[in-house]
């Protein structure tokens, strides 16, 4: 089994058999870059498309630029082969807040904060190196549902939240259902008020969720669906 080269601190060049070492414990690998990416001063964080195969960088608000690997530590262009970081501790990184949690911004850089959508690529042990860490139940955004039709689901969706109400002549209701791409795929709102019954199912589909609303008359809704991946 390959040994872990000795640490290095921001600024030291790696040996070739030190990086060697690298590609035989899966840190490093080569991919072709879909674009220009300068990550030998500074990291960038990036995720793979997968029409073109190619990698990019991520992008904090952009749900197709979400689902981060790791990170660019060369420069490349389109079409020419880049390396990968994916996990470890990757330096490079200046005036870094230690054991904070860095997130993809909406300019594709990182930092403390979350962007419009939630990106974690990992702590900071140190002012210049981070520890790479993949984030779980990451927030992606959020689209109103709309009564008796389809709403698109983004792409990598795990699970959604939905916050319903609705309310009629006779009848009303609300709450909070969870629907997922496997598992409770289904979840159904129902009121009975003045003998009259009305229920509002929303079902996890192929890239949508649809929207069924079933009443005696025809209530007002107001629906939002959460995004989780």
């Amino acid at each position: 089994m390959a040994t872990i080269p000795a640490s290095k601190t921001a600024g030291e060049e790696l040996a070739a058999t030190e990086v060697n070492k690298l590609r035989d414990i899966g840190y490093v690998v080569d991919l072709d870059a879909g674009e220009t990416i300068n990550g030998a001063t500074l990291p960038v964080a990036i995720y793979i498309d997968d029409t073109t195969n190619e990698v990019y960088a991520c992008d904090g608000n952009d749900q197709a630029k979400l689902e981060f690997i790791g990170f660019a530590i060369s420069n490349s262009t389109d079409g020419n082969p880049i390396q990968i970081q994916r996990n470890g501790i990757v330096a490079g990184f200046t005036g870094l807040d230690i054991g904070k949690k860095y997130y993809v911004q909406d300019d594709q850089t990182i930092g403390t904060s979350i962007g419009t959508y939630e990106v974690l690529v990992g702590v900071a042990i140190s002012a210049t190196q981070i520890l790479i860490m993949m984030g779980d139940f990451e927030y992606m955004g959020s689209v109103s549902i709309t009564t008796n039709d389809d709403s698109v689901i983004p792409d990598g969706a795990r699970f959604a939240i939905i916050k319903a109400s609705y309310s009629g002549t006779s009848v009303s209701g609300a709450g909070v259902i969870t629907i997922a791409k496997k598992g409770i795929v289904t979840g159904t709102l129902r009121e009975y008020s003045y003998m009259v019954s009305c229920s509002t199912t929303y079902t996890w589909g192929a890239g949508v969720i649809t929207n069924t609303v079933a009443a005696s008359e025809s209530p007002a809704q107001s629906a939002t669906a959460y995004f989780y991946r």
